[in-house]
């Protein structure tokens, strides 16, 4: 391990020094956050205190942070917010957080809001902005910036973040998932795995510092860790059944984008009231509603009269009852199928608490998936293949902008992509796959 990181590049300096959380891989730092001095001369530079590691004046700072879709808000964006503020409190520092959203292929629309009501976000840029401040600088009316501060990349193309930071005249700190891109031009490249330091050439590693899985941190700073041991393999359908029969608590997740809540939600009523009729009246549906859905959303895709693909596969449909919240419970709603199964819905964020309750979750890719591994939850990782040609603009790039041509060709172009991607890719439950 190593508690603090001290780099000097001429004459301006930099200090390690953000709380993690405690249960990270061997390979990852105990604080990490990059604090910048001013490039605006050396009159201008503050002392740097190297008992504690950060900067000692009372200076105001910003932290620029770009990011793009819910999952990277959710996992990534929170838990470095919520450990910024909280460090730079204690140490009585002035600090003014900003998060400006890229644009996503997988964003549900509701980023903007969502990053809006965290306390600890200062204020928030969304998507519509986008081209304006990455190709003129403009940033809009009353977004001044300050002389000290530290851009962060925590989701989007790492590229856009080094604009960002070139325009502001900040250091740049990278969050790389998978893939150390562009190295060298940022000055941090913070990374999950110490693996991930083989796809930086050799003259970039001094850059590069391993400082865990944010998302595994997130988990694990909630203090919901799964105290359930399953100590039984299963590996065949036949020995699965067997864990049906302690089934009391089943949590439906079907998604937080269109693409996926107009398939999901369907069918996972549907699967639900199969579950049901199978395992008998002491089994409790519950649906934790993501933070960027609503309940009309919720309520239109569960609709015949408005979802199509409930009449044309045959599923099932479902009312939605509304209940008035209180503090002593987060359910907000229920699901009354025909036959009068009810799907308990709760609006608690993050959903850590609801998700430690069930004893299994019938889900689909995306972050649920990672949580749920995180947490110990026996999951069934669904991915529907019954309309593969509402699945547009997925992929980026071209493979997106060919699905995104109308009529036959854009669903030609989406179906075959889509097969192929899906006899070509491994870890399919795993999230950005």
């Amino acid at each position: 391990f190593m508690d603090e990181v001290s780099c000097v590049y001429g004459q301006r300096y930099y200090c390690i020094s953000f709380q993690a959380p405690q249960r990270l891989f061997q390979e990852s730092f105990s604080r990490f956050s990059l604090i910048r001095c001013s490039r605006h001369g050396k009159s201008q530079l503050s002392k740097i205190d190297r008992s504690n590691g950060v900067i000692t004046n009372t200076d105001a700072m910003d932290i620029a942070i770009l990011s793009n879709g819910p999952g990277e808000v959710v996992t990534w964006v929170k838990p470095t917010v919520r450990a910024l503020k909280q460090q730079f409190n204690e140490k009585g520092l002035n600090l003014r957080i900003s998060v400006l959203l890229a644009p996503c292929p997988h964003a549900s629309g509701g980023e903007m809001k969502l990053v809006q009501s965290f306390e600890e976000v200062d204020r928030c840029l969304g998507t519509d902005s986008f081209l304006q401040w990455s190709l003129l600088g403009y940033f809009g009316k009353g977004w001044e910036w300050r002389k000290r501060g530290v851009c962060i990349c925590l989701g989007g193309d790492q590229f856009f973040a080094m604009v960002l930071g070139r325009r502001l005249g900040y250091r740049t700190v990278i969050y790389c998932e998978d893939l150390v891109r562009f190295p060298g031009l940022a000055d941090i490249y913070a990374l999950p795995l110490r693996s991930l330091m083989e796809t930086a050439p050799k003259w970039a590693l001094k850059r590069c510092r391993v400082i865990g899985d944010l998302s595994r941190d997130a988990v694990y700073k909630s203090d919901c860790i799964h105290s359930r041991k399953w100590t039984t393999h299963f590996t065949s359908l036949r020995d699965l059944r067997n864990i049906f029969q302690s089934v009391s608590v089943v949590g439906i997740l079907p998604g937080s984008k269109d693409v996926k809540l107009c398939v999901g939600v369907p069918h996972f009523i549907t699967v639900a009231k199969h579950i049901k009729e199978r395992l008998g009246k002491n089994v409790r549906f519950v649906l934790p509603l993501a933070p960027t859905v609503n309940l009309s959303k919720l309520e239109h895709y569960a609709d015949a009269s408005q979802n199509k693909l409930i009449s044309r596969f045959e599923w099932e449909s479902a009312q939605l009852m509304m209940k008035t919240p209180n503090q002593q419970s987060g359910m907000i709603g229920q699901l009354v199928l025909k036959n009068g199964l009810k799907i308990e819905i709760w609006k608690v964020f993050p959903a850590y608490k609801i998700f430690k309750e069930c004893t299994l979750c019938i889900t689909t890719i995306g972050t649920n998936t990672m949580e749920l591994g995180y947490l110990g939850i026996p999951m069934v990782v669904v991915l529907p293949t019954h309309v593969l040609e509402v699945f547009r603009g997925t992929r980026g790039r071209l493979l997106g902008l060919a699905s995104k041509l109308l009529g036959t060709v854009g669903d030609i172009s989406v179906v075959l992509t889509s097969l192929v991607k899906l006899k070509s890719s491994a870890f399919l439950s795993w999230p950005n796959r």
